[in-house]
């Protein structure tokens, strides 16, 4: 009987090895390792399992060599690689692939989005528009209460007269001040409308402010391809991929689009290469402004030992690539191992294999995670100046509209002092009438109206017989 040897990784449980006391491997389970055994009975063919200890796939290198398990195949070293292998353009001129068992999709991975933190929490309710649209709403009825009051006076100038405006509505907009200064009616009527659309803003703004205190606003996260190159290029985030992979290839092989753009990133980022031994998520975690380009299925079996809530995986991708055995040329089996292969998947003999997979993973993660995660934390330094800065927003606003009021204290007692002096000389002159009728107390009533009226000028007609 032939007697094959087939190599694989050790990665995933796709295919699941141990080693004997003599160091040799045997497969206990998994999708592949099942699939390798319909192989070995239908041919029939003994087969010896290596693990490639590198972990490396393989791509041309510098040299125009191959490496990794697609090396040992080039060579002859092994006869067939059971190991999910992408059935990629260059792989299958130097090599002959199976017909695919699996189809799997090229995702990129990023931590879950956390809490959102914001340097001015105070300006997050509005966005840049509106905060702008709310200073027009100043600087617009300021204006149209300048053409409603009237004429100047000869006093004060157009700007001047706007800019006083101006500070009004500012300060009746932070609550303070007051309508009594608009006496026109027209004046009147326009500010109840003005009013009234600052107390739907100030609603507005008070309702969203205290929502975020209940519900805490969350980051952003990358939904699309275009997304992460947006986010890569502005330094958001860093991007890796791994080392003797399809991915690395297509990444460091294109020369338009987004792998391109990528491929530059990491041409200028090596050290952020990862070995196809590292693990992806838990470097995820630990750097949390990191996207990993991956396979969706070893991101679904990876994430059971972290929980996938922990992670952001979008349903856009970079695309779709099929899975099949790889085997030396010259093997001479490949039209009977496609048949059965095609025979194979289409009883859905691989498919119930992934979900039993798969389920097996939902049921490890759910027992690791069955506790809820606490929503509690401790105070940060953070929490401290977001409460400062919101302080120190509110004593300014309070000190402005303070100044405003004693201003305008002062402009009313000007006013009335104004007008004090004026009762003052009233009452002076009024006191001066009184002492002059006292003086001539002595002369009869008669008397006093001729020589007053004589005095004006009245007693010439009057009196003709005095003059």
């Amino acid at each position: 009987m032939t007697v094959f040897k087939v190599i694989s990784l050790n990665l995933t449980k796709m295919i699941d090895m141990r080693r004997n006391e003599n160091g040799s491997l045997y497969g206990i389970g998994g999708v592949e390792f099942h699939l390798l055994q319909i192989l070995s009975s239908y041919f029939p063919f003994r087969y010896e399992l290596m693990e490639k200890q590198d972990f490396v796939f393989g791509n041309v290198n510098d040299k125009g060599e191959w490496t990794g398990m697609m090396g040992m195949l080039k060579s002859g070293e092994v006869d067939m690689v059971v190991s999910r292998m992408a059935q990629v353009w260059d792989r299958t001129l130097a090599v002959d692939f199976s017909f695919p068992y699996l189809m799997d999709s090229v995702v990129f991975v990023t931590a879950a989005p956390k809490v959102r933190k914001a340097d001015f929490p105070f300006i997050e309710p509005f966005q840049v528009m509106v905060w702008c649209l709310l200073l027009l709403s100043l600087v617009i009825p300021s204006m149209v209460i300048c053409l409603l009051s009237g004429p100047k006076t000869h006093k004060e100038t157009w700007i001047s007269r706007w800019m006083t405006e101006s500070y009004k509505l500012l300060v009746l907009l932070l609550g303070q001040g007051s309508l009594a200064t608009y006496q026109k009616t027209r004046v009147q009527a326009f500010m109840y409308l003005w009013i009234l659309s600052k107390l739907v803003l100030v609603f507005s703004y008070c309702s969203i402010l205290l929502s975020f205190l209940m519900v805490p606003r969350m980051e952003t996260p990358l939904r699309t391809v275009q997304e992460l190159q947006e986010a890569v290029v502005g330094g958001k985030y860093q991007f890796t991929t791994f080392r003797g992979t399809s991915f690395m290839a297509f990444v460091n092989d294109s020369k338009t689009g987004v792998f391109k753009i990528l491929g530059d990133h990491l041409r200028s980022h090596p050290d952020n290469v990862l070995s196809p031994r590292d693990n992806p998520l838990a470097k995820i975690l630990s750097e949390h402004r990191l996207s990993i380009l991956m396979s969706r299925f070893d991101f679904n079996y990876k994430a059971s030992e972290f929980g996938s809530d922990r992670f952001n995986m979008p349903e856009d991708n970079f695309g779709h690539y099929p899975c099949g055995i790889s085997m030396r040329k010259g093997l001479g089996m490949v039209e009977r191992i496609n048949r059965l292969i095609h025979r194979v998947t289409a009883a859905g003999i691989v498919e119930k294999q992934m979900e039993y997979a798969a389920f097996r993973n939902h049921l490890k993660y759910s027992k690791a995670d069955s506790s809820p995660p606490s929503t509690l934390r401790s105070l940060s330094f953070t929490d401290i100046q977001t409460a400062v800065q919101i302080l120190g927003a509110g004593l300014l606003a309070a000190v402005t509209a303070e100044q405003y009021r004693q201003e305008y204290i002062r402009d009313a007692f000007i006013r009335d002092l104004k007008c004090s002096r004026i009762r003052v000389r009233l009452l002076e002159n009024t006191g001066r009438w009184i002492r002059l009728l006292i003086r001539l107390g002595h002369w009869n009533s008669l008397n006093f109206i001729h020589n007053l009226s004589y005095c004006s000028g009245i007693g010439y007609y009057c009196f003709p017989g005095k003059n």
